[in-house]
């Protein structure tokens, strides 16, 4: 519990279910409040009560407002400002638990005996309500409950006349140690099921195979029929190919809501039961065993319920011949797979749905992309255009690009040929470098720049040019010193 509480790093759906306990708000912040003004009034001071009340309502105007908001950017990147309104919303949360624990006062000093007890009732059924509405987040339940508990109390102390309310505090305080680590509990709960199906919504491809392997593992509870069927969890069917009569076992007619005497041992029984789009599948497979065309029957159908829904049924079954070698009966066994058919339809639907996500946001990348790759364009043809020289370069000083005037000086002619280069590798590598160099380091180390000074450079026939010189710190978007920028 106390791990809980050094944690602040709520899921987003834990927080949701937070704000949609506003029936929960409106009850603590406002019916209740006014059921307590009513029984409370003509006994306490009308100011007091009024201000309380007012209290309230303005602590629940304030909560609500702030749950608004923080709806809107729940599922925005800015998580420092989700923790910011979420902080808010303990505090609204704090308050009204703490106007409910000082609530005590007032009724111990004005109220009779059984509004006393009343009030005590209706603390123990908003601390035993919080449970439900308030469990997700547990920072708000725990504020909640310990707020109400020791403030109510610590009035009890203060003001009791009776042993009564003596006994009334030590039950706060059990009711405080025993709801506080089952709260703990349900919340840990919630947030592993919450983590485990956000888990589920990640599988892709290894979905199928899991599928797979549970379908696997299903066909290996099987034996071949002829062995045994007794003790099955399996319905067992029995068709005698040469009357035609059938059995059906009380399982299998248990698997389709029915009881052993609710359905006829007929072969109708079955066949009605099939659904339309499955029938043709399935007495085609059954003609092929009889056939001698596939060693064994094996069919996964639907078969309509008692109650109308659908049931996915695995069929197994072989056929027994005679010496003579003709088929005399069929026997087999139904599962319900209907719970692994579900399984299986809501990860396909789970791995349709990320292949649609992937394929939009690899079309905003691109798109994105292409954008990036104008606007550089258009960069580069502004910095090209510009009568002046411009350079940028590394912290280590190796050239991260230049325009066309430049590279002219360098006696290169593209981009690509200054990239990683250093001043050490130009044509005034021997006498203007280490001075450059020594420029560079003074910027990005004093993190000002450096405006409109002389320097001299020798360009590749060995010429003496005097230039007149700006370098800046060069930063990236989030402020980091990348290198320098000059002209």
């Amino acid at each position: 519990m106390i791990e809980g509480l050094r944690s602040f790093n709520y899921n987003k759906k834990l927080i949701i279910s937070l704000l949609k306990s506003k029936y929960g708000a409106v009850a603590v912040s406002v019916l209740a409040p006014v059921f307590y003004f009513i029984i409370f009034y003509g006994y306490t001071p009308t100011e007091i009560l009024a201000v309380w009340l007012f209290l309230h309502l303005s602590v629940f105007i304030f909560r609500i407002a702030i749950g608004n908001k923080l709806s809107t950017i729940l599922y925005t990147a800015d998580e420092k400002g989700i923790k910011s309104l979420l902080k808010l919303y303990l505090l609204s949360i704090s308050l009204s638990s703490f106007l409910w624990g000082i609530s005590v006062i007032p009724a111990l000093l004005y109220g009779e005996e059984a509004q006393q007890f009343i009030l005590i009732a209706i603390l123990f059924g908003m601390v035993a309500g919080s449970l439900s509405t308030l469990t997700p987040v547990f920072h708000a339940v725990f504020i909640f409950i310990f707020n109400i508990m020791f403030f109510a109390a610590v009035s009890l102390l203060l003001f009791a006349d009776s042993s009564v309310h003596y006994y009334a505090v030590v039950m706060f305080i059990i009711f405080l140690f025993i709801v506080l680590p089952a709260s703990y509990r349900i919340y840990k709960a919630i947030s592993e099921n919450i983590q485990i199906n956000e888990e589920i919504t990640l599988l892709n491809s290894t979905l199928e195979e899991r599928v797979i392997e549970k379908t696997r593992e299903i066909e290996t509870y099987k034996e071949r029929f002829e062995l045994a069927f007794s003790g099955s969890n399996d319905g067992l069917w029995d068709w005698n190919l040469e009357d035609n009569s059938i059995y059906y076992s009380p399982r299998w007619k248990e698997m389709l809501g029915y009881k052993d005497s609710e359905l006829e041992n007929v072969f109708d029984s079955w066949k009605d039961r099939i659904h339309p789009d499955d029938a043709e599948q399935i007495f085609a497979l059954v003609q092929e065993h009889m056939d001698k065309k596939i060693s064994t029957y094996e069919s996964i159908h639907r078969l309509k319920h008692k109650d109308g829904s659908w049931k996915w049924i695995l069929a197994r079954g072989k056929i027994q011949c005679d010496e003579s070698g003709k088929a005399i009966r069929f026997i087999g066994t139904h599962t319900d797979i209907t719970k692994e058919k579900e399984m299986e339809n809501t990860l396909v639907e789970l791995n349709n749905s990320l292949e649609d996500r992937v394929f939009e946001q690899t079309k905003e990348l691109e798109k994105s992309k292409e954008i990036l790759g104008n606007q550089y364009s258009i960069l580069q043809k502004i910095i090209d255009t510009i009568p002046i020289r411009v350079f940028w370069k590394s912290r280590e000083g190796a050239y991260l690009g230049a325009n066309n005037l430049f590279l002219k000086d360098a006696n290169l002619s593209s981009q690509n040929e200054i990239i990683g280069k250093t001043d050490f590798d130009m044509p005034w590598a021997e006498s203007e470098a280490q001075s450059y160099r020594d420029d560079d380091m003074a910027v990005m180390n004093s993190g000002e720049a450096r405006a409109q000074f002389e320097e001299t450079q020798t360009d590749q026939d060995g010429k003496t040019i005097y230039l007149t010189t700006s370098k800046v710190p060069l930063k990236d978007v989030h402020g980091n010193l990348m290198g320098v920028l000059g002209t």
